[in-house]
């Protein structure tokens, strides 16, 4: 949603897009990301769609020490702004 907002305003130029791997492997954000330029009618402006990094898995990543808090997360922000 926030791309397309910044596709339609008028005080941002949206010069391009770059995707990587995180929910989804970087073909798909690719491919994604080509559709909101679509959606936002902005294919033949300067506006382009570069793929990053395919991903790596996290093989050589030492385990974290410490463990997660037990308190929900609106609960512990609202402890945090009080």
């Amino acid at each position: 949603m926030s791309i397309l907002m910044a596709f339609n305003s008028p005080e941002l130029r949206v010069l391009g897009l770059t995707t990587v791997y995180g929910n989804v492997p970087t073909p798909l954000a690719t491919q994604n990301a080509l559709r909101l330029v679509e959606m936002a009618g902005k294919v033949s402006q300067e506006a382009g769609v570069l793929p990053g990094d395919q991903g790596r898995t996290n093989s050589g990543l030492w385990p974290a020490s410490h463990a997660l808090h037990t308190r929900a997360a609106p609960e512990a922000g609202v402890t945090c702004v009080s």
